[in-house]
């Protein structure tokens, strides 16, 4: 913080008694006006950066400027960030308001010495919906902040669903101004009356579908997963810089199937493993896919002869590709035809705590690095130790100073 010097304009009024002196300063914008003055004095004071801890009027007389983020005192101006309000009171009759566009304090009618100003930003969680692109967080204030994501759901087959998003939370402490890069899954989709052709991958890593000619299948992506990250990218080409991946949330496996064939229920996102599909049968041959794990892309099991492509497995970031795809995770869902297995969550960053994960009846871990929890309740809606239906979810929550 600086105090500028500006010229100072001085007018000499009319003397009745005796001469009379009197400085007044401004900060932040803040202009003071004597009316009884012989002269009178404007200065202004920059407060765009660095902290605010009081400004005077006169030598020896000082005037108190008081910041807060959500109630809490702070000597940092915070930086510009979608706050839900800024609320600025002075004592004594004067008045501050806060410049949203120049980022700076004008207070003005200020008479009495001392007098006080408070400055009070409400910062409330910020959210952040499917978009198919990054998104990106400027910490505006040092603290703790909830990270939170939920990934996306896979894509369904008539009256069943594709597997269900996974869920993880974590806390991190962040310094003022450092960037968050956010990439929310995308909800997998359903082709219909076959697929002559295949589909893409959903966004940040859902499997897209193979092409086939048989009119009687019915082919579905896989969810995408949803991650955060300090630094830019979709998360299957972070496999060289995990350190930098913070928390990640798996997606749902597609529910790919035949008009002829069972309806297989897919696997839902994890948790430390992503869920395994249920089993597919017929004419004799099982098949399942299996869900992502902390160190490799899922798998699948085939008792049959038939030859499944390497495309079928999941793999870092991405859920493997068939007519029903894995849901996109830390490593990828694998499909075994129909049956797809969900991506695996992540809460293994250092910078973590209090750091846990539910999934929708998945497999559950004790340890630090992996907590998981089960879990029947699923919303469409991002609710906090629920599973995911519809497209994935974020959210980052200021919690206070360190």
């Amino acid at each position: 913080m600086k105090l500028e010097k500006f010229n100072k304009n001085k007018k000499q009024k009319e003397i009745i008694i005796g001469a009379i002196l009197i400085l007044i300063g401004v900060i932040g914008g803040i202009g003071l006006y004597r009316s009884f003055a012989m002269y009178e004095e404007k200065q202004t004071f920059d407060v765009l950066k660095g902290t605010v801890p009081d400004f005077r009027i006169g030598k020896g007389d000082i005037n108190i400027i008081a910041l807060k983020v959500n109630g809490e005192k702070t000597n940092t101006v915070p930086l510009k960030a979608d706050y839900s309000d800024i609320k600025t009171e002075c004592d004594n009759s004067a008045t501050g308001v806060w410049n949203k566009e120049e980022w700076g304090l004008k207070i003005t009618n200020v008479t009495i010495v001392p007098t006080s100003c408070t400055v009070e930003f409400i910062l409330d969680s910020i959210e952040f919906d499917y978009l198919g692109k990054e998104q990106t967080f400027i910490a505006p204030i040092e603290g703790k902040y909830k990270l939170e994501v939920w990934g996306a759901e896979g894509g369904k087959t008539g009256s069943v669903q594709g597997g269900y998003g996974g869920y993880a939370k974590g806390e991190i402490n962040l310094t003022q101004g450092e960037e968050l890069f956010i990439y929310v899954g995308e909800k997998g989709s359903t082709t219909s009356q076959g697929a002559s052709a295949g589909t893409r991958d959903t966004f940040n890593g859902g499997g897209g579908t193979i092409a086939h000619s048989d009119g009687g299948t019915i082919c579905a992506q896989g969810g995408g997963a949803t991650h955060i990250a300090l630094v830019t990218g979709l998360l299957s080409t972070l496999e060289k810089q995990k350190s930098e991946i913070l928390i990640v949330a798996g997606g749902g496996g597609g529910n790919g199937r035949h008009t002829a064939f069972q309806n297989t229920i897919p696997g839902s996102g994890g948790g430390y493993l992503g869920v395994n599909s249920a089993d597919f049968t017929h004419d004799g041959i099982t098949a399942r896919g299996y869900g992502g794990t902390q160190a490799q892309g899922g798998g699948l099991y085939y008792s049959g002869s038939a030859t499944i492509p390497e495309v079928a497995k999941g793999s870092f970031g991405q859920g493997g590709r068939r007519f029903g795809s894995g849901g996109g995770g830390f490593y990828g869902g694998g499909s075994a035809g129909y049956p797809a297995g969900g991506g695996s969550g992540y809460i293994g960053n250092a910078r973590l705590t209090n750091k846990e994960m539910w999934c929708y009846k998945c497999e559950e871990s004790d340890a630090e690095e992996t907590r998981t929890h089960t879990t029947n309740n699923i919303s469409s809606d991002a609710v906090s130790q629920n599973a995911k239906q519809g497209n994935g979810y974020a959210k980052i929550t200021y919690l206070g100073s360190n």
